[in-house]
């Protein structure tokens, strides 16, 4: 489920979608699998409000000093690094809480 987040940079919607529809679709069959799920869905959540915070951010300041260019790399380098991370962890049998991450479904 965690790696399934990463469709999203080769198909843009999917990579939202999937991970949703396999928390739903086995949430109640494998215990575990809801609290990976919820976690996923606010990663995504998180970050694209993210994303929509660095880009009014950027219409504002017209993209100032390069230094936005910079926050977009390292939510890029987020948005890959640690969906890596919770899927080894999960692997292991571990649950793993995302960091900078806001709970929106609880």
């Amino acid at each position: 489920m965690h790696l399934s987040v990463l469709l999203g940079y080769a198909f843009p919607l999917v990579g939202m979608i999937v991970p949703i529809v396999i928390w739903q679709w086995k949430r109640e069959t494998l215990p575990m699998i809801d609290e990976h799920g919820k976690m996923a869905a606010n990663f995504i959540i998180s970050m694209l409000v993210y994303s929509l915070a660095l880009s009014a951010i950027g219409w504002v300041t017209f993209w100032m000093f390069g230094m936005l260019y910079i926050a977009v790399a390292i939510l890029w380098i987020v948005g890959v690094v640690f969906p890596l991370i919770a899927a080894m962890k999960a692997n292991q049998g571990i649950f793993w809480r995302y960091p900078y991450i806001y709970n929106w479904i609880r």
